[in-house]
Order: C-alpha cells, then structure tokens, then sequence
C-alpha cells in the first residue's frame, strides 16, 4: 500500500501505534484516548477502515501481533494518576479468520511503556514504570521500574518472570535469535542485556553505556 490515509478518528483521540498482521491483511491502530483498539483492512492494495472497534484494558499504546498471527496484544496505562499509580493489563486478542476478539486481561504492573513478543512466539516482554516516573516523595514512588516476562499457554498468556530494572525503562527487544532481552534504561544511558534460556531470562545481565538518553528500540534481522 502506497500513499494510502484513512481517518478514523479526530480530536484528542490519538493514535499511538499501529500493527500489521503477518499476512498483511489486517491492521490494528491503538487509539489511545479512546480506549480501544480500531481494525483495519488492507485488500488488494487499499487500506480501508472497518466499524470495528477492539476493547483493550486502559489506554493502548503499543501494539504488537505474534509471529504465527493467532493473536495480537497491546497494554498501555489506565485513568489511574500519577499521584496513585494503579496496576495495569495486558489486552490479549485472538484471531480466527477475519474475526478479532479480546478474550484476556493479564495484570502485569503499573503504566506499561511497551511490549515485545519473541521471535518464536511463545514469549512477551513488557516493561512497566512501576512508580519510577515518579518524583521522589510521591504516593507510589519507586527507585527501579520492572521488566516482566509472560509465557504463551493455550489462548491467552500467563505472567512467569518478574524482574527489576533500573529507572523509566522506555524500549525492549529480543534478538533475532531470541537468546537476549535488550532493556533500554533510559535516565540512566545504558542498555542491558538479558539472557534468555529454555523460556526464561536470567538476572544476570551485560551493561551497554550508550552516548544518548534511549527511548526507542528495534531489533534488526526480524
């Protein structure tokens, strides 16, 4: 599709993130105000919008689909305030067909930044502020934010791995081979790799100084 703009929403309701299935049919675009998810359709070129709207937990942000296409996920924070962080979900969404349904909610913290799915499927990795955007002093402060691991089973995905960071983790990456999670440690100016073995990520990390505040990440070679 070249050159191809839809509007589907307007005002306040942005758009955060935009998803393309892996048969390149289908797209799903957060609108993050709005609290839901809205479904496109790509069809012989054209880009068209279709009525549906997804429900997703809080105010999507990141949206991702699983390599095989069965599902797609998203997360993003709720109406819970900065002075009382409240716990967040990630929205699991199948797919069957052309039909899309939410058939899951999985708590996994406080103000999700984004989510990452390996390169096989079975893993997702979601980094959470956990009060570390917090100021010092506040109700819900924290001094690390938490990077946490949910493991694929059956129709939905289950949380197996919490782990602490360090503050305002903004990016996270598998490696195309799926041995390494790459946290991007924002005030801090490193990132930190994480191994991954037999589905789950050691502590154990290798620190990565780099010259910039990060706060986007990409893995080459998917």
């Amino acid at each position: 599709i070249v050159g191809a703009t839809v509007t589907f929403t307007q005002g306040t309701n942005e758009v955060s993130d935009v998803a393309i299935s892996p048969d390149s049919r289908w797209a799903l675009a957060s609108v993050r105000e709005a609290n839901h998810l809205r479904l496109l359709r790509c069809d012989e070129g054209r880009l068209m919008v279709t009525d549906r709207k997804i429900s997703a937990c809080g105010r999507p942000y990141r949206v991702v689909f699983t390599p095989d296409g069965q599902f797609a996920l998203t997360a993003g924070q709720g109406a819970g305030t900065v002075t009382s962080p409240d716990i967040d979900a990630l929205t699991v969404i199948r797919r069957r067909g052309d039909s899309f349904q939410t058939v899951d909610y999985v708590a996994i913290g406080a103000s999700p930044e984004t989510i990452e799915v390996s390169p096989d499927g079975r893993l997702v990795a979601a980094l959470v502020m956990n009060g570390s955007n917090l100021s010092p002093g506040t109700n819900g402060y924290s001094d690390h934010g938490q990077l946490v691991i949910l493991a694929r089973r059956g129709e939905s995905f289950v949380r197996t791995q919490t782990l602490d960071v360090a503050r305002i983790p903004e990016g996270v990456a598998f490696s195309p081979d799926g041995r390494t999670v790459i946290v991007q440690c924002h005030p801090d100016r490193e990132l930190r790799l994480y191994p991954v073995r037999r589905g789950r990520v050691l502590a154990d990390y290798q620190s990565v100084p780099v010259p910039g505040f990060p706060a986007g990440l990409r893995a080459a070679g998917r």
